[in-house]
């Protein structure tokens, strides 16, 4: 263990050490799975990147829609709440 870590991690114990992870790592992987798994497709980096882009639109308004329902449920249980609360007075 490096000494200079050792005495930062003896001064804050809730330090922790950063690291970095190689996002370009997990891309390639996936760029290669995709052309495993389509083999009968030309899938250039012009492709991929349009794939990526779509891949990014759709996760997008999954969590849209997944943050709106959220939303709409907590106000209707906030409502629901509230009007049992009057009921029962």
């Amino acid at each position: 263990m490096n000494n200079n870590l050792f005495l930062d991690l003896m001064q804050n114990p809730y330090k922790t050490k950063k690291k970095n992870i190689d996002c370009n790592f997990y891309i390639d992987k996936l760029h290669i799975e995709l052309i495993k798994k389509f083999d009968g497709y030309n899938i250039d980096n012009n492709l991929y990147k349009i794939i990526l882009k779509k891949i990014e639109i759709i996760l997008t308004e999954h969590i849209i829609k997944k943050i709106l329902y959220n939303t709409i449920e907590q106000i209707e249980n906030e409502s629901r709440d509230k009007s049992t609360d009057k009921s029962n007075i």
